[in-house]
C-alpha cells in the first residue's frame, strides 16, 4: 500500500498510528559528515553533490535504535548500533542520528549508508526491527520506507 503523502512508502506492512506516522515525517535527520539536514519530501543537492564525489547515488539513513519505537537503554540502544554498523563494514557510512520534533523523544543515533540498494536497507531494517528508514537517489526526495 502506497500512502498517499509525498516521499512516504509502505513495503509489506499496514502503517502505524497517525500520531507516529506523523513523528517520523516531521523528524530532522541529521548527518555529521557531510554536514547536512535530510527531510522527507524534499530534495538535498548538496548531499548529491557529496554521493557523486563517491561514486554513488543512492543512500539511506538507519538506525539500530529503539525496535519498532519501544524505548530501550542507551546501553542497549549502543549495542544494537555496533551491531549494524557491523552489518554495514560493505558501505561507507557516516554517523548522524534523527532529531524528533517531540522534546520528549530522544534523538536516535542513526547512520548515513552511502551506495545502498532500497531492498538492502530494507532487508538490514526489518533485521534490526525497524518500523522504517530513509532512503534517497541523487536528484529525488528523501522517502520514508515503511518496513
Amino acid at each position: 500500500m502506497v500512502i498517499p503523502i509525498l516521499g512516504v512508502h509502505s513495503i509489506g506492512m499496514t502503517v502505524p498510528d497517525p500520531k507516529l506516522r506523523l513523528a517520523y515525517l516531521q523528524t530532522t535527520y541529521m548527518v555529521d559528515e557531510p554536514p547536512l539536514s535530510i527531510r522527507i519530501g524534499q530534495t538535498h543537492p548538496r548531499l548529491d553533490e557529496w554521493l557523486a564525489g563517491r561514486d554513488a547515488s543512492s543512500w539511506a539513513f538507519l538506525t539500530a535504535w529503539n525496535p519498532q519505537s519501544n524505548l530501550l537503554s542507551d546501553a542497549d540502544n549502543k549495542m544494537r548500533m555496533n551491531g549494524l554498523v557491523q552489518d554495514l563494514a560493505a558501505y561507507l557510512i557516516g554517523p548522524g542520528r534523527g532529531l524528533p520534533p517531540d522534546p520528549g523523544w530522544q534523538a536516535e543515533e542513526s547512520l548515513l549508508v552511502v551506495g545502498i540498494s532500497k531492498d538492502d536497507a530494507l532487508r538490514i531494517a526489518r533485521k534490526w526491527d525497524q518500523l522504517a528508514f530513509v532512503y534517497g537517489e541523487s536528484g529525488g526526495p528523501a522517502i520514508l520506507v515503511w518496513c
